[in-house]
């Protein structure tokens, strides 16, 4: 008997846990969807990045891990551009504007919390009886032709509520990628306006240390490429100078320099 008992227990157990170990591997399966997108998204920033400087991407391939990095750039971008709008608008209200949105909020919880005590209307008079009696012929309950407008009805809503879903999907897995290619080409546009101006360039922003550019120097000291390095990856490296962009092998024995703010 206990040994049955201790057999029965051991069987639950078991059972609990396949069930638990089933729900886990859904929850990985569904956050390993997310892996594909990540990288998808690094790798469109990355590649808007390099065509707004002038660079063909083939040159430069990045893996896997390389892309989610990029993709950590893009999403700080993002949220850094969405701060700053939303900042700038709270910031373009008034006083009494600010006061009255959390107000009017909160307001608007309460009666919402407390709609089950307000009173109910009642019909009185020969017209209300009237409506009564109305929509007690009608409640889906009483009639079968509202019953077949009601399952309808809510037929439909679930087959257009799905259809919108497929499209909201359809559109995000076209405008998410978008969206990342076009703040990697927003942040190379604002760094090559930047070293275009004639009073910023090469320049150190006030209170910074380092300039923006670089330098590539060969082994005998002579500067070959200075501007703004793009990428330097085994032994390619890629310059944006006044005169355009420019892909070349790492010379042998080649130094980049780093000027500090202030040095000729």
């Amino acid at each position: 008997m206990v040994a049955t008992v201790s057999e029965e227990l051991e069987s639950v157990k078991e059972t609990k846990q396949e069930k638990g170990g089933f729900k886990l591997h859904h929850y990985i399966a569904v956050i390993g969807l997310f892996g594909p997108a990540i990288y998808l998204f690094g790798l469109r920033y990355y590649q808007g990045l390099l065509y707004e400087f002038g660079v063909d991407n083939s040159s430069f391939p990045i893996a896997a891990h390389e892309a989610y990095i990029y993709a950590y750039y893009a999403t700080t971008h993002i949220i850094d551009a969405l701060f700053i709008e939303g900042w700038a608008w709270l910031t373009s209200l008034s006083v009494l504007e600010v006061i009255s949105i959390p107000l009017l909020s909160v307001g608007g919880l309460y009666i919402f919390a407390k709609r089950r005590d307000l009173p109910k209307p009642s019909f009185e008079g020969w017209f209300g009886q009237l409506l009564t009696k109305l929509w007690n012929y009608l409640h889906w309950e009483n009639n079968k032709l509202t019953q077949a407008l009601v399952l309808t009805g809510l037929g439909s809503y679930v087959v257009l509520s799905i259809l919108y879903l497929l499209i909201v999907l359809g559109f995000a897995w076209l405008l998410i990628p978008y969206a990342a290619y076009s703040v990697g080409k927003s942040s190379a546009e604002s760094r090559i306006d930047d070293y275009l101006d004639p009073e910023k360039g090469c320049a150190a922003l006030e209170g910074k240390r380092w300039g923006p550019c670089k330098a590539l120097l060969s082994s005998d000291g002579k500067v070959m490429y200075e501007g703004i390095l793009i990428l330097h990856s085994g032994n390619l490296i890629s310059f944006f100078t006044r005169e355009g962009a420019f892909v070349t092998t790492f010379p042998p024995g080649g130094v980049i320099r780093n000027k500090l703010s202030g040095k000729p």
